[in-house]
C-alpha cells in the first residue's frame, strides 16, 4: 500500500511539475505578459473568433526606440527593471480581455478584441506612445524612452495569425523610416514596396555576377575654355526583364579635375572617343600630385602618368 501511494505522489508531482513548465511557456517570466507562443494561440483564437461573429480584431506591435543605449549606458539590471515597467503601463491601456505579450528584447505586442471602428486602435496607439514618454524611476533616477508602433487590422476571412503579425510589422518598420516616436496603420502599398525593394536587392546582387553594368563617360566642358575639364561616369544597369528601367548610378567623380586623377578604375581607363593629349578639344596632360594617386606602371591611360620620380 505504501507503494502504490509513493508512486501516486510521484506522478502527481511530475504532472505538477509538467503543468508549471508548460505555464512557464506562455508567461514572459522578466514582465508577467504573454509568451510569443501564447500571443499566436489567442491571435489564431480571436481571428476564428472574428470571422465566426463578423467582428474585426486589431493587432499593435510596439517598440522601444533607444532601449539600446539604456542598456549600453545604466547596464542590464537597470534595462530588465524598464521592460517589466513598460509592460505594467502596456497593460493599463488595453481592456482586461484583450492581450499583452513581450515578442523579444524590447519587442510587445497587443491584441485587441471586437474593433469595430478604427479609431479604437488608433487611440490605444497613441495612450501607449504618451504613458511611454513619461520618466520612468528605475534605481533612483529618471529613464527616458519612446516607441515607434504598428497597426493592422484583420480582414474577416483573409489573413491567418502570422500574416496579420507580418502587416503590423511592416507598419512599425514604416513608423521607424518616419522618424520614430510614432504610429502608423498598415496600408497594402508597404507589402508592395517591401517586396519592390527585395526584389532590386536581389537583382543588384546577381547584376553584378551577371556582367549587366557597363561603363559609361560623358565630358565635362568648362564655359570659361570649351576644353573638356573632366568626365562623369556612369554605370548603365542593363537588367535582362523587358521594359525595366535602367537605373544610372553616378560615380559622383565627375567634379574632380583631371589634374587630380586618383587611383580608380573609371580614371585609369581611357573613355571610348576620348581625344588624347595634345589632340585638339583634349585635356592637358595631367600630373599625379602623390606617389598613392598615380595609376599602376600597366595603366593605358597615359595623360594620367607623369615624369615625376615618383610615379
Amino acid at each position: 500500500m505504501l507503494a502504490t501511494f509513493a508512486e501516486h505522489v510521484g506522478l502527481a508531482i511530475a504532472d505538477a511539475r509538467a503543468m508549471d513548465g508548460l505555464a512557464q511557456g506562455f508567461r514572459d517570466p522578466l514582465t508577467g505578459l504573454a509568451s510569443r507562443a501564447l500571443f499566436n494561440d489567442r491571435l489564431a483564437h480571436a481571428l476564428a473568433c472574428a470571422e465566426r461573429d463578423q467582428t474585426r480584431t486589431s493587432v499593435l506591435t510596439v517598440d522601444l526606440d533607444r532601449f539600446q543605449g539604456v542598456n549600453d549606458s545604466l547596464g542590464h539590471a537597470v534595462g530588465d527593471k524598464l521592460l517589466a515597467a513598460v509592460g505594467e503601463r502596456l497593460r493599463g491601456c488595453v481592456r482586461t480581455t484583450d492581450t499583452v505579450a513581450r515578442l523579444g528584447a524590447d519587442e510587445f505586442a497587443m491584441l485587441l478584441h471586437d474593433v469595430e471602428l478604427r479609431d479604437r486602435a488608433v487611440i490605444v496607439a497613441s495612450r501607449v506612445l504618451q504613458v511611454l514618454r513619461e520618466a520612468f524611476p528605475i534605481n533612483g533616477r529618471d529613464v527616458v524612452i519612446d516607441a515607434s508602433i504598428g497597426i493592422a487590422f484583420g480582414a474577416v476571412g483573409q489573413q491567418d495569425a502570422e500574416t496579420l503579425l507580418q502587416y503590423a510589422d511592416l507598419a512599425l518598420h514604416t513608423a521607424k523610416k518616419k522618424g520614430k516616436g510614432r504610429f502608423e496603420v498598415f496600408e497594402p502599398v508597404m507589402h508592395a514596396t517591401l517586396k519592390k525593394g527585395a526584389d532590386l536587392e536581389s537583382d543588384l546582387r546577381l547584376a553584378v555576377d551577371r556582367g549587366e553594368f557597363v561603363l559609361r563617360y560623358q565630358p565635362i566642358v568648362a564655359l570659361h575654355s570649351s576644353r573638356v575639364s573632366g568626365f562623369e561616369a556612369l554605370v548603365r544597369w542593363m537588367h535582362p526583364s523587358p521594359g525595366w528601367y535602367r537605373h544610372w548610378i553616378s560615380s559622383r567623380s565627375r567634379r574632380k579635375p583631371a589634374s587630380s586623377c586618383r587611383s580608380e578604375p573609371g580614371c585609369y581607363a581611357r573613355p571610348a572617343g576620348r581625344p588624347r593629349s595634345g589632340t585638339a578639344g583634349g585635356p592637358q596632360p595631367t600630373r599625379c600630385r602623390s606617389a598613392s594617386t598615380c595609376p599602376p606602371a600597366n595603366c593605358s591611360n597615359r595623360t594620367c602618368r607623369s615624369s615625376s620620380p615618383k610615379c
